[in-house]
């Protein structure tokens, strides 16, 4: 029945997070809320009762007046995908005694937890490890009458330094579903990996949008792809941004209906250029993932492809690159500049507004990477180095 009332629209992913959480959930680029947690204190006692670790679970005290979790009624956990500290929690109990009370047993745990992690063995798990200490020293615990709310971080530099290296092909650029070689022409060759079925492959940069706020960008590039694919294989340029997105402002696009778990969510803005100067980043979205990609033919016509973007006012990162789908593309002679007013008349009409809501605003955001202010490496000659710079930890109550 559920099933039913979400294909017909009548019920939404929204409608089930209770309104405390709302938007904490909408703002949030990951999120899960947990409602009903007076139950958990009967399930917990019923799963440890009798077992051989009954003792340990006796430390969190399931029987009052003690207990961690009898006086909790509701939990969300939320992670932003930009901002430091990324994760939190909030954990609204049974009244304002509860809460100050659960600051204070868990307040104490925390250091215990601190005391456990130092004696752990150097040659214990190292992730483990790393990210349990970041909880901890990180964990900011406070209390706003019966709510109790939580922040902290999970930084891991074992886990970034390997995972950063699946995203680095050349300095500076990101990998997103795709594999991409350096050539010694000054070129870059893409090729899709065929493993997410939906979101075209993607290779660009990041840049920190502070001083391109409010101006326009002009991102060119040449692009060698099959004939076939030019639907599917493009440019873009796209911009983090608060506001939400409406059917005035990105005109062509159908808005998602009221209530949407994405509904109120900061957005891309997004302009994209296919090589046939008429698709979209959503068509390309929608075109079927073959299950072997196609290679990229040596008679395939080059095109220069120009994508003007309006950077928003409000944007805190802007992205740069090509796309593409099934098939191998190369991309060459880049260039990413601030244009003068002279020339956004000429181009004011290049490209189509697109990806609005499609696509995480933070995407191209990878943990580990350099954010830097301007463009690096747009002919591709220095790979991407072994060991990786971490990326500047924001400060302060910045928005994602």
């Amino acid at each position: 029945e559920h099933a039913v009332e979400f294909a017909r629209g009548q019920k939404f992913a929204l409608d089930s997070i209770p309104e405390t959480f709302r938007e904490d959930y909408q703002n949030a680029a990951f999120g899960m809320v947990y409602d009903h947690c007076d139950q958990w204190p009967s399930k917990l006692e019923a799963f440890y009762k009798g077992s051989p670790r009954e003792e340990e679970f006796q430390v969190f005290g399931f029987k009052p007046p003690t207990a961690i979790f009898n006086d909790l009624l509701k939990l969300g956990v939320f992670v932003d995908g930009c901002k430091t500290p990324a994760c939190s929690m909030r954990a609204v109990m049974r009244d304002e005694r509860a809460a100050k009370r659960l600051v204070t047993q868990l307040t104490t745990l925390m250091e215990l937890g601190k005391v456990a992690i130092a004696n752990m063995p150097s040659d214990g798990e190292t992730f483990e490890k790393e990210a349990s200490s970041s909880i901890l020293e990180t964990m900011k615990i406070t209390a706003n009458g019966s709510d109790v709310h939580f922040e902290f971080d999970i930084f891991a530099p074992s886990l970034a330094d390997s995972s950063i290296a699946a995203f680095r092909t050349s300095a500076g650029w990101i990998n997103f579903n795709a594999v991409a070689k350096c050539e010694t022409d000054g070129s870059v060759t893409v090729k899709p990996e065929m493993t997410f079925s939906s979101p075209p492959s993607m290779f660009g940069q990041t840049l920190d949008a502070s001083d391109y706020r409010g101006k326009t960008v002009l991102l060119e590039l040449d692009m060698q792809c099959n004939e076939d694919v030019t639907n599917e294989s493009g440019a873009f340029v796209w911009a983090s941004r608060q506001e939400q997105s409406t059917a005035d402002v990105y005109l062509g696009r159908t808005p998602r209906q009221q209530g949407s778990p994405y509904t109120g969510h900061r957005v891309l803005s997004a302009k994209t250029m296919a090589a046939n100067s008429s698709s979209s980043w959503s068509d390309s979205s929608k075109a079927e993932r073959l299950t072997v990609g196609v290679a990229l033919s040596s008679e395939a016509p080059i095109r220069t492809l120009k994508v003007p973007f309006k950077v928003p006012n409000d944007a805190q990162h802007l992205s740069f690159g090509c796309y593409c789908k099934n098939s191998e593309i190369r991309m060459s002679n880049v260039k990413f500049q601030v244009v003068e007013d002279v020339v956004k008349q000429s181009i004011s009409q290049s490209g189509i507004t697109d990806a609005t809501e499609d696509v995480p605003c933070n995407v191209m955001v990878v943990p580990g990477y350099t954010i830097r202010k301007l463009p690096v490496e747009l002919n591709f000659e220095q790979s991407a180095p072994k060991s990786v710079e971490f990326a500047a930890r924001p400060t302060g109550n910045q928005s994602r």
